[in-house]
């Protein structure tokens, strides 16, 4: 019997990732595949979902966890040679501009 291997999302990963942080070693490898099978929409589409994260002014674990994925993430692929050190200076220059936001919580 052959089990039907299940498509992994980018929402299926930061759902699973903000439920515990034990699953991030997995999804940070989970998300370079997906980075290297879609480069031109992937960056996009994660930083749309970086931003739902940032609109949160509480502090809930889940979000703490996914801010953690996030960092973890640009780190893993800033130390791959190749384009991925170009897909981490963007993240990480799209959030240094909420660091001057006057809304902060």
């Amino acid at each position: 019997m052959v089990r039907a291997r299940k498509q992994v999302t980018l929402e299926t990963i930061l759902d699973r990732c903000q439920r515990s942080v034990l699953s991030h070693p997995k999804a940070i490898r989970q998300l370079q595949t997906l980075q290297e099978a879609d480069r031109p929409t992937f960056l996009a589409a994660f930083l749309t979902h970086i931003d739902r994260i940032l609109v949160i002014f509480k502090r809930e674990a889940a979000v703490e966890r996914l801010v953690k994925l996030v960092c973890s993430y640009s780190q893993a692929i800033s130390c791959v040679s190749g384009g991925c050190a170009q897909v981490s200076l963007k993240i990480l220059q799209y959030l240094l501009m909420f660091t001057d936001a006057r809304d902060k919580a």
